[in-house]
């Protein structure tokens, strides 16, 4: 929502040559790039626009002395927003950032082999297709005719006769360029296609871009009556009236009916809260009022799906990481909140079983808690929902 509000508002300041309507678009391009890291490859799509509704603007004049004032207000508006994180970065040794460059220059595991090339058409087929058919392993080739479609439409668009349409289809169809190229050099793991891992976050930014170049290609179809692409000044043959806004049809009436025939299942395939709320019974049953201590396999991932509802039955939870970390210093960590807990919760996601390295159910907990360790063997153990195991550990079981 930000990022269309910020398009929306960079849009009406070009267009109406409103100064002020660039002050909402920094706004809303400040809480873009504070939802997610990457959004940051949002920020030159607004400021690109920005610069041209600057430059063309004669030097020295009332509205230029205007957009010089509104962008530097934006910069000051981006600035504030970043205040929390440099307390942070300057009270915790600069976590962030040492994460961030672990990250980039880590790449990204699975998919920093990938060639370079083909991360790159793999980025632009999840951020053109996304929005429009969901993650492109399901859609499979509608996913390509989609992104056909979107490609084909911003460039006749772009080709178009001078004027708004045609500005803000070049706009933004570099936008999606840009941002194809930087993700898919930032973001590698988007060249692993994971079901249940869509990272979608990642590029939602530019949805609002994609929703809109279609839409102006459905809106220019409905009263188009042109002629087919030629060498000749003329054109080509001339299409028929009817031809043009049947294709408007085809092409908005095959995203709706491909969208309706695939809506997500009334109950999450996880089974969702109540899944949880059962397993969170399940363990109190085990666990009583005993001191107790969850982990994640793997590390980074929260345990909060369930520490959620065994708070909420008034479970004991002296340890539930939100989030941790494999070295030895999050393991130091790890112990150290767990002492004095008397039962352990082992919670297993086999989505992540590739970055384990074994199996849940079984292998990865025996390697996460050693069976001859001081938990012993689990009390319990069952697939709390798809993919998500449940291993409970009593200490007193073991001695």
């Amino acid at each position: 929502m930000s990022s269309a509000v910020a398009l929306a508002a960079a849009w009406r300041a070009w267009s109406t040559e409103r100064a002020r309507w660039w002050l909402l678009a920094a706004a809303a391009t400040a809480v873009t790039i504070q939802l997610h890291v990457l959004a940051l490859v949002f920020l030159p799509i607004v400021a690109a626009l920005l610069v041209a509704d600057i430059r063309r603007v004669p030097a020295g004049s009332e509205r230029r002395r205007a957009l010089v004032g509104v962008a530097a207000a934006g910069v000051g508006i981006l600035a504030i927003s970043y205040l929390p994180l440099v307390a942070n970065e300057l009270t915790t040794g600069f976590s962030e950032a040492n994460a961030v460059g672990d990250y980039l220059f880590g790449g990204g595991r699975e998919a920093s082999d990938v060639n370079i090339i083909a991360r790159l058409l793999i980025a632009g087929l999840r951020i053109v297709t996304w929005p429009l058919v969901g993650l492109v392993v399901d859609a499979g080739a509608v996913a390509f005719l989609a992104a056909g479609v979107v490609v084909a439409l911003a460039v006749w668009l772009a080709r178009g006769p001078a004027g708004g349409v045609r500005t803000a289809a070049r706009w933004l169809g570099l936008g999606l360029l840009w941002s194809t190229v930087a993700l898919g050099i930032a973001a590698p793991s988007l060249a692993s296609v994971v079901r249940g891992l869509p990272n979608d976050h990642y590029h939602a930014f530019a949805d609002p871009m994609v929703f809109t170049l279609v839409g102006l290609g459905a809106a220019r179809l409905w009263s188009w009556r042109g002629r087919l692409p030629s060498r000749q000044a003329e054109g080509g043959p001339a299409l028929p009236t009817w031809a043009g806004p049947t294709l408007a049809v085809v092409i908005v009436g095959g995203l709706v009916a491909w969208n309706v025939t695939h809506l997500p299942p009334r109950t999450a395939a996880d089974g969702g809260f109540p899944a949880a709320q059962a397993a969170a019974a399940r363990i109190g049953e085990t666990i009583g009022d005993r001191p107790t201590a969850l982990r994640s396999i793997p590390p980074f991932k929260s345990t909060e799906a369930y520490a959620y509802p065994l708070l909420v039955d008034g479970r004991n939870l002296v340890s539930a990481p939100a989030q941790g970390a494999d070295d030895e210093a999050g393991r130091a960590e790890r112990e150290a909140a767990e002492q004095g807990a008397t039962a352990l919760v082992v919670i297993c996601d086999d989505l992540f079983e590739t970055v384990t390295e074994a199996a849940c159910g079984g292998p990865a907990e025996d390697h996460e808690v050693p069976p001859g360790g001081p938990w012993g063997t689990p009390v319990d153990q069952w697939e709390a929902s798809p993919g998500r195991w449940i291993t409970v550990y009593l200490a007193e079981a073991s001695a």
